[in-house]
């Protein structure tokens, strides 16, 4: 315990040198968001919130570094190296999502990380992988990294969602005694941390000192997926449990291309048809709608823990998901009133 304290006081610490290092040159540099069009913010903001996460990382080594750890540090710095160039460049959609994959690939083929199989996940016995594990990390790797972009459109939101499972985790790890697996988890939480504290919409300030930017959602997209596939494979939880832990970006990402794809819309292209963008447009405040956004995460993981401690089936935990899935789409759909009528409610209760 003294050892993961230390390494959390030194995540931290080496998060608040390079915050306030790079949020004073990082106008110099040109790392920053510029307001106008359809974003809210008014004031130019350092993208600068995957330095400082990765920057926590930096504390894993002076427990230990070896081979193994310096690929896995490659493969995130070459994530943050990716996302920094999107944020200053923009790069185009496909390319972006071939960089994602190829990291998937290298994830299985450097640092051998694989998925035997899903459990009983549809009910007719383990669905096994086989040669596909690969093909599956990949595709993992992408849509997670995607799915924490997408919700990345209020102050706060993002980083406390990916903070949830990667804590859950944690305490994961730590009762299992994988002691390598959560002193690592301990210094992004500590990044993390740090981050929240300069992005969350709390009270006393009406802008966020940095955002999150391309490098930050891809970098958390990273470790989230990582570790969560690590733990699954290790048997430290099951397969379907990790749609519960990360499960509102995962909706919200499924409602969104559903959407999109019923209207004939391009995936790609930005619009105002995220879970988010509804609390917003009905009333609710940036800091409300976080709220209450993560409250709906920390509900869904709970409720997957509990049916998972309670040993459900894990084709009915999988089956559930799904039902949550095609009620939120059904929700946004056509019950508008219901939403608005939640929100008077919520505005009641939720502080400003």
């Amino acid at each position: 315990m003294y050892l993961i304290l230390a390494l959390l006081f030194f995540s931290v610490s080496l998060s608040l040198i390079s915050s306030i290092i790079f949020l004073t040159i990082a106008h110099k540099i040109g790392i920053i968001d510029e307001p106008g069009g359809r974003k809210q913010h008014k004031n130019k903001t350092p993208l600068i919130g995957g330095i400082i996460i990765f920057t926590g990382f930096l504390a894993f080594p002076i427990y230990r570094f070896n081979t193994y750890d310096f690929l896995l540090y490659l493969l995130i710095f070459s994530t943050l190296l990716i996302g920094l160039i999107d944020d200053l460049f923009e790069i185009k959609a496909y390319l972006r999502l071939i960089f994602q994959v190829l990291i998937g690939y290298l994830l299985v083929r450097l640092l051998d990380l694989k998925l035997d199989n899903f459990g009983n996940l549809l009910g007719f016995g383990k669905l096994f992988l086989h040669g596909y594990s690969i093909f599956f990390i990949c595709f993992a790797t992408a849509a997670t990294k995607n799915a924490i972009n997408m919700i990345d459109g209020v102050d706060g939101l993002a980083a406390s969602l990916a903070l949830l499972p990667l804590s859950i985790l944690f305490f994961i790890f730590y009762r299992a005694g994988a002691f390598d697996l959560a002193n690592f988890s301990i210094t992004i939480i500590g990044g993390l941390l740090v981050f929240i504290f300069l992005n969350f919409p709390f009270p006393w300030r009406n802008s966020a000192a940095c955002f999150l930017g391309d490098s930050g959602s891809t970098l958390l997209g990273f470790v989230v997926v990582y570790l969560l596939i690590k733990s699954a494979s290790m048997g430290l939880i099951k397969p379907v449990l990790a749609l519960y832990l990360f499960a509102v970006p995962l909706i919200d990402s499924a409602g969104v291309i559903s959407r999109r794809l019923m209207r004939g819309a391009a995936l790609s292209v930005a619009g105002r048809d995220h879970f988010h963008h509804v609390l917003l447009d009905c009333g609710l405040s940036p800091r409300q709608t976080t709220l209450f956004i993560l409250a709906l995460g920390v509900v869904m993981a709970s409720f997957g823990i509990i049916l998972d401690h309670q040993n459900v089936s894990e084709f009915i935990l999988f089956y559930v998901f799904l039902c949550v899935i095609f009620l939120h789409l059904i929700i946004v759909k056509f019950f508008d009133s219901l939403i608005r009528i939640t929100i008077v409610f919520l505005k009641k209760i939720l502080p400003y």
